[in-house]
């Protein structure tokens, strides 16, 4: 087995790139590998003393990752703007799809130690990014009027009925 794995395998050394987590991240699959400190807290007389902690090793969504992934729904400064190709879709549709994209994003960084920061982020993004779209569709030029009528979550009809002067 040894002299076939010798034969058979040729390790490229300029493939081989190892990092120091502690000046470097790692950035794999979405994921950011790096050392983050923390504040440690001690009680000491009067009070406390904050020291800076040796550090851990973590795993956190690389957002960058995602900003590039999601470019439908974000600008370049990570501000959301509506994804115009779900313009034709009725409203349950749109929301069935958003609500498909966040399932499979958090059921993706189970691993990461930022998950929960990371989802509210991305619903965030995604909630305004379809209160932008809704304004665009029902032609309602203000986002303050499709949160009222759709709710927080835009989950209620906003099927707007126009008056019409015949």
């Amino acid at each position: 087995l040894k002299k076939y794995i010798e034969t058979t395998l040729e390790v490229k050394t300029w493939k081989l790139d190892i990092k120091d987590l502690r000046k470097d991240k790692i950035r794999y699959l979405g994921y950011e590998i790096g050392q983050y400190k923390g504040l440690l807290k001690r009680r000491i007389k009067g009070g406390y003393l904050r020291t800076e902690g040796r550090g851990q090793v973590k795993i956190k969504v690389d957002k960058r990752y995602i900003l590039r992934e999601l470019k439908e729904f974000v600008q370049g400064d990570g501000k959301p703007r509506p994804n115009l190709k779900w313009l034709r879709l009725s409203q349950s549709l749109i929301n069935r799809k958003a609500n498909v994209l966040l399932d499979r994003y958090n059921e993706y960084y189970k691993l990461a130690d930022n998950r929960k920061q990371f989802m509210s982020y991305l619903f965030y993004l995604f909630q305004n990014s379809l209160a932008r779209l809704y304004a665009a569709k029902y032609r309602d030029h203000r986002m303050t009027k499709i949160y009222l009528r759709g709710g927080r979550t835009l989950g209620k009809p906003l099927d707007i009925k126009e008056k019409r002067d015949v």
